[in-house]
Order: C-alpha cells, then structure tokens, then sequence
C-alpha cells in the first residue's frame, strides 16, 4: 500500500486505512485500557489517594508480577492526573538490573513500575513513598 492507497472497506461501518492517518492523534485506546486496567486491581479510594499523593510529588512504586498490569496501572496513573504535570519520573517497566534499580534511590519524585525483586528492601525511600503492591493489592 501507499500513502494515498485507498482504505480496505471491511463491513459497512468499518474502514482500514494503511497507513493511518497522519493528522489524527489518538491515545485513547491506551487510556481506555490503562484505566481498566487500574480500577479492575484497585478500588476508588486508594485510586483517589493515590492521585492525591502524586500531586503532592510522592514517591509511587507499583511492584508487580505482570508486566503489563504494572505498566498500564503506571500510565493509568499518569493519565489521571491531566490536566496537571507529574513533575518527577515516570518509568512505566524499570528494568530489573543493578544500574537501573539505583533509580529508585534518588531523592526526587517518581511513578515507577518493577518487577518483584528481593533487592529492593535493601533500598531506603522517603518517607512519603508509597508501595502499590498488584500481586496482593496493597498499598503501604
């Protein structure tokens, strides 16, 4: 197909276009995901507080089992706090080795995703950070 190829007609309300359009941008796909993702692990309370604490530049760490239950709780998160700007990281999957683990040591705010990992009780955090535990669904 071309860039000016016509779109495959797959039914009567459906369309493919190859490629897609260039001037429609549209993240909600990922968001409707994202958010099913987090109100199916989480209930609303810890939901609203946890948007609370990340206005407030928390520490948040999502620990999980399930990479993409982690990933998409962290960009539910993300996308929940618009229309204001998360000013610390957000790392969706932190990678589980040595060099990228130092990360979580750092003083400044963060929302990010990891794996289970013994190593990170040997970490000291804030005291304002918060732990979002999928596999058991806490929060501490």
């Amino acid at each position: 197909m071309t860039l000016n190829s016509p779109p495959f007609v797959l039914g009567t309300s459906i369309c493919m276009f190859f490629p897609p359009f260039q001037n429609v941008v549209n993240h909600d796909n990922l968001l409707w995901c994202s958010l099913d993702t987090l109100f199916s692990l989480l209930s609303v309370d810890v939901i609203v507080k946890l948007i609370s604490l990340l206005l407030l530049d928390s520490q948040v760490l999502v620990i999980g089992s399930r990479l993409e239950e982690v990933s998409m709780t962290v960009l539910a998160l993300q996308h929940l706090m618009k229309p204001f700007e998360f000013s610390g990281q957000v790392i969706p999957i932190l990678p589980n080795q040595p060099e990228y683990l130092d990360l979580l040591e750092s003083p400044t705010p963060f929302l990010i995703g990891v794996p289970p990992t013994p190593r990170l009780s040997s970490f000291v955090f804030l005291d304002t950070a918060v732990f979002i535990h999928l596999d058991k669904k806490e929060v501490s």
